[in-house]
């Protein structure tokens, strides 16, 4: 009986043991995950109020002067070290993470890092806020305020002697309303730090570049929210415009709030001389500068696949006859690469967008930082990146052509054609009947002159074909696309032209919308376009859109429609290729059914 007892006891202890642990099982918490805070879509402005205004005062302290501060793709620019700053900067406690930095502690690590990832950091934040950085709704309180309060019978307008373009409007409107449209104190402690960098740059515009004017319309991308649409760029670039023009109103309305009122001719003001001048010549509420408008042609493509890149878009766009009033597009049409007709700049810029955009990993293109090749940079390339350099891709075609051109001529023995990277081996016995000591050609001499060594054939050195390249080892980034790689795609069916009026300050804002630390939800506000600066004359600037078939909205009926180039009759040049549809048709069919 014991040895029954023993054996039922411990079946029914193992049972009550089981029926214990199966509900904690069910029942456990699961364990945090890993988020990566880079991809975050949005943030509240409680989380990045302390954040900005650090990033804002070290700003203002050690970057006021370098060149083209706010813009991306600089050669100084580290997108590494920004990115591992936010991951480190919003670490999950929960999740293994240590906990934020503030006050004394985020100034020391701000301390550390360079002017232009803080400038990343903060474009990262502004562009997650809701609504922007200012928001519509907040604005429109602004400016009821600002109209109310010149009104009231109240309030007493002394003449103003600082501007004769002032509209008698108050010049405490922005201190005063500010506070009282928006939603937090954390929203409002953004704002003003948001205008306050704006005018310290704005001050240093001698140093940097940015002068006030195109500043405060550039920096709308940032103060309103921007919303992709499914009709087109100028849709989009129209919405951007507003908030352009209401950032430029906001921005003077901050710098008059800080300068004092003229009360009865007397006045000290304690801003700096540029923004002093820049405050006396400005009209007050701003109007948006017609200097800085320039005609600009657009180009919409049609298109059943995407383009890769803005390069691969460029070749698209070359395919048409243009009439003869559009001679920019047709001398754009003439360059055997559209890429030859970019000025250098913009040429640099879009390699650093395509790279950018296809990987996230940082390359000696996307980032020229000496201190963007250390640790940060490591962490995302490792061991795997390629030795030679991104120019070495974009040049590989030209080399294929040089060694056509020139035959098979090889200065090294033949052995080293199939290895990578100039790695030493030892050659076969047929190698080196082939080639023979190093400096010998194939007659055996060894007389110190160096003789060209041709492998054994049975055709002269001339109809010898030229070698195939040996490709290139793979790495981490040999998925990435060079500038020739998209050259098969099939052009657009048709292209409509129009032209429209173009902010001089939109080459910063659709350059900001491709950036890294953009969402992407904001990278795709003006649709699939590329906006280059030209070296040809009269067409500074060319837009080139492409939109899906199928999905194209109704074009606007004064646009003018080209032709595609038509095969056999593209390649005869001048007029005679420059034919009417019906004409091209029937002709086409009269040689097809010879």
């Amino acid at each position: 009986m014991p040895f029954f007892t023993r054996v039922f006891r411990s079946k029914d202890s193992s049972s009550k043991k089981h029926a214990k642990t199966t509900p904690v099982q069910e029942n456990g918490v699961s364990r945090p995950k890993w988020t990566d805070a880079w991809t975050r879509s949005e943030v509240a402005p409680s989380e990045v109020q302390e954040l900005l205004r650090a990033c804002t005062k070290e700003l203002k302290a050690r970057a006021l002067a370098t060149p083209l501060l706010l813009l991306p793709f600089r050669p100084s620019s580290n997108p590494s070290a920004a990115r591992s700053f936010i991951r480190n900067y919003f670490k999950n406690p929960s999740a293994g993470g240590g906990s934020q930095l503030h006050g004394d502690d985020l100034a020391q690590e701000l301390r550390l890092a360079e002017p232009m990832v803080l400038c990343s950091v903060i474009k990262w934040c502004w562009s997650r806020l809701p609504g922007g950085v200012v928001t519509w709704d907040a604005y429109e309180l602004f400016k009821i305020g600002e109209q109310g309060m010149s009104a009231a019978p109240y309030h007493v307008i002394w003449p103003s002697t600082d501007s004769p373009q002032d509209s008698g409007l108050a010049h405490d409107a922005f201190s005063r309303f500010i506070p009282m449209s928006v939603e937090s104190d954390a929203r409002t402690r953004i704002i003003f730090d948001f205008f306050d960098l704006l005018a310290a740059i704005a001050a240093h515009s001698k140093s940097n570049g940015l002068g006030g004017r195109k500043l405060s319309r550039y920096a709308g991308w940032w103060a309103f929210e921007q919303k992709g649409n499914s009709k087109g760029f100028e849709e989009a670039y129209n919405h951007w415009a507003l908030a352009a023009d209401a950032t430029s109103h906001l921005f003077f309305a901050y710098l008059r709030s800080i300068s004092p009122e003229a009360t009865r001719g007397v006045s000290i003001s304690t801003l700096p001389l540029t923004l002093q001048s820049l405050l006396n010549a400005t009209e007050y509420p701003p109007v948006r500068p017609s200097l800085l408008q320039v005609t600009t042609t657009k180009v919409a493509i049609t298109v059943e696949t995407v383009s890769p890149t803005p390069f691969a878009l460029l070749r698209r766009a070359k395919n048409f006859e243009y009439r003869d009033s559009d001679h920019h597009l047709q001398e754009f049409s003439h360059y055997g690469d559209p890429v030859q007709a970019l000025t250098d700049e913009c040429l640099r810029v879009l390699k650093c967008i395509s790279n950018a955009n296809q990987s996230n990993i940082s390359s000696t293109k996307t980032s020229t930082s000496l201190r963007d090749a250390a640790w940060s940079r490591f962490e995302d390339v490792g061991f795997g990146a390629p030795i030679e350099s991104d120019d070495d891709d974009d040049d590989k075609n030209a080399a294929v052509l040089a060694a056509s051109e020139f035959g098979s001529i090889k200065s090294d023995s033949v052995y080293n054609a199939g290895h990578d990277l100039n790695r030493p081996s030892t050659p076969s016995w047929a190698d080196f009947l082939t080639s023979g000591f190093t400096g010998t050609g194939v007659d055996g001499n060894s007389n110190g002159s160096v003789t060209p060594s041709y492998p054994t054939s049975l055709l002269p050195p001339d109809k010898v074909l030229p070698p195939i390249p040996t490709s290139r080892g793979q790495s981490s980034q040999s998925h990435k696309r060079g500038l020739d790689d998209m050259s098969t795609l099939e052009p657009g069916e048709l292209a409509s032209i129009t032209d429209l009026e173009l902010d001089d300050s939109f080459w910063w804002v659709w350059i900001s919308s491709l950036a890294g630390e953009e969402p992407d939800s904001r990278k795709a506000v003006f649709g699939r376009c590329a906006l280059v600066e030209t070296v040809i004359k009269g067409a500074k600037w060319l837009i080139i859109e492409e939109k899906i078939k199928g999905a194209v909205p109704e074009s606007d009926p004064s646009a003018y429609i080209a032709e595609k180039n038509r095969g056999f009759f593209s390649t005869l040049g001048g007029r005679r290729g420059k034919m009417s549809r019906a004409k091209s048709t029937k002709l086409s069919k009269t040689i097809s059914y010879r």
